[in-house]
């Protein structure tokens, strides 16, 4: 019950390299999914720079709570439109 979203939480460049090269077309193949099933792709991605992760892919805790409010946010301006 209540709203789907797909999202995709930052993780490290590194890291996302390696995503990317064993699955370069990751983002859309996700927006395609999204498309299928009417719910929404969120991809944070674009502000892995502006966290900080404890092993790479995890957020510290503050960095956890600034993403969880920032996706907040996004969601709150989906459910708007």
């Amino acid at each position: 019950y209540g709203e789907v979203y797909l999202v995709r939480i930052p993780v490290i460049d590194g890291i996302l390299n390696v995503e990317n090269q064993l699955m370069p077309s990751f983002n859309q193949e996700m927006s395609t999914i999204a498309k299928e099933h009417d719910v929404h792709y969120i991809n944070m991605m674009a502000n892995n720079k502006s966290y900080t992760f404890t092993d790479g892919h995890h957020l510290d805790v503050t960095s956890g709570t600034q993403f969880s409010l920032a996706l907040a946010n996004k969601i709150k301006l989906l459910q708007n439109q």
